[in-house]
């Protein structure tokens, strides 16, 4: 059902406000709402926290905005409306990253990495 509602979408929407569980504009990594939508091959419109934007902007696969500016979330729903070339292309780079480096294979081995170095 998740699978069919994603064909179905042309923007992946995720924003969350600024709070304490996510060290106000630093962000975290713990919601897979972004890497779902980043794997689905749809562009983003996320929250621009630094970790969120190190990926989205870094990958050149959505737009990260302040998720209390309504006039920059509509503008940027615009923008991946009006071209659906550039935010086909966003959509593939988010695809590609996902799959080379944002996934749980790569992070295993940072994640041992980080053990073996603390024994």
């Amino acid at each position: 059902m998740v699978k069919k509602v994603y064909e179905r979408s042309d923007i992946g929407i995720a924003l969350y406000h600024y709070c304490a569980l996510c060290h106000g504009k630093v962000g975290n990594m713990s919601n897979n709402k972004l890497f779902e939508y980043l794997l689905m091959g749809m562009p983003v419109i996320c929250t621009d926290f630094d970790l969120w934007k190190e990926v989205v902007e870094g990958t050149n696969s959505g737009i990260c905005v302040n998720p209390s500016d309504v006039k920059a979330i509509k503008e940027a729903v615009k923008y991946i409306q009006k071209y659906p070339a550039e935010a086909y292309k966003m959509g593939q780079n988010g695809q590609r990253a996902v799959l080379e480096k944002y996934n749980w294979n790569s992070q295993e081995e940072i994640l041992l990495d980080v053990y073996n170095r603390i024994k």
